[in-house]
């Protein structure tokens, strides 16, 4: 398990030290106020913990959502303070515990005071409560409105529901003594999807079996006539849709309101006429497939796929306006390019 904390002296300027004269403790020494501070964390005393060292960040974590924590530290070794040489009354101690299981350390930083010493704030892990669709956010049941929640290493239930009808918000657990992902996610409900799917299908079609001269700028592969390859001219340019895109089940809402790119499949094949001044300037056909790999088409630089926008009435296709592609195709071994300028999406 990888070690989540480094308590250091490094930003001791900005911090914020808590003193432990007004803790019902009264320790002695740093290894006497983190076996006491440790101990809270095992018993679920998040805010008796935080009086001997505080938490980093603004939020503080409560009792009542710590205690209903599971998978708390169960076991602690605390070490002896060690003097930092370079830093006068700096000391930093080690401890040894255990989570979930699995041993890990730490090292506390703290400072002596005309009062006896204090802690620099620890920095152990973080929730992402943050959702632009969430609202009615628990963690533990318990109502939270900061965005980012620092907590101690445990295992946190959150829920939540959603601002949009739209859009179903679901919580997870999150153990923090694993990689478990995000705390909150969303997604499109399916009849939305569908319907969406349903217009984005009918689009392509309406689009690819029109004429290219008629096609919409918005129109997947919509291809300018004014392809060159040095002097070449390709006419002639068709792009068919040999295989049409499919599209995941689910769409995955990001952080700033848009759908993750849904296409999964397809496939399109380009033809052209062009003239090869290195065969006697005859016309010869070109042609290649393009295939659709999980939203991107192989083959094709700087391309830019449909998006989909959540709003109040509803998931909205959204085409750019202007987007250029470039199709290079080597010829010869690769000593001829024929480019190809292309309107995608």
């Amino acid at each position: 398990m990888k070690t989540r904390i480094a308590i250091t002296a490094l930003i001791a300027s900005t911090l914020t030290l808590i003193a432990l004269t007004g803790c019902a403790h009264q320790p002695k020494t740093a290894d006497e106020a983190l076996s006491i501070y440790f101990q809270d964390l095992v018993d679920g005393k998040a805010e008796a913990a935080q009086e001997i060292v505080p938490l980093a960040g603004k939020t503080q974590l409560d009792d009542a959502i710590y205690s209903k924590a599971s998978n708390r530290i169960s076991e602690f070794v605390i070490g002896k303070p060690r003097e930092d040489s370079s830093e006068p009354g700096t000391a930093v101690t080690k401890a040894t515990f255990t989570v979930n299981g699995e041993r890990d350390t730490a090292e506390f930083t703290s400072h002596k005071t005309s009062d006896g010493f204090e802690f620099e704030p620890a920095e152990w892990d973080k929730l992402n409560l943050k959702h632009p669709f969430a609202k009615d956010v628990k963690v533990n049941g318990v109502s939270v409105k900061a965005q980012d929640m620092s907590v101690f290493p445990g295992k946190y239930k959150v829920t939540a529901s959603s601002k949009n009808r739209f859009v179903v918000v679901e919580g997870h657990d999150l153990d923090t003594s694993k990689s478990s992902g995000p705390a909150l996610t969303a997604t499109v409900v399916k009849a939305e999807r569908d319907k969406v799917v349903k217009q984005l299908d009918s689009d392509i079609h309406v689009c690819m079996d029109a004429p290219i001269s008629e096609r919409a700028l918005a129109c997947p592969n919509w291809v300018q006539h004014d392809m060159t390859a040095d002097d070449s001219k390709a006419t002639n340019v068709q792009w068919t849709m040999v295989k049409y895109p499919t599209y995941e089940k689910s769409m995955t809402v990001r952080d700033d309101g848009y759908v993750s790119d849904p296409t999964i499949g397809g496939r399109m094949q380009l033809t052209f006429d062009w003239s090869n001044p290195w065969s006697g300037d005859h016309s010869e056909k070109f042609d290649s497939d393009v295939e659709y790999q999980d939203g991107l088409i192989d083959g094709l630089q700087d391309t830019m796929q449909v998006s989909f926008a959540v709003t109040e009435s509803g998931v909205e296709i959204v085409y750019p306006k202007t987007v250029k592609a470039r199709f290079p195709h080597s010829v010869d071994s690769g000593t001829w390019a024929q480019t190809v300028d292309s309107e995608l999406f």
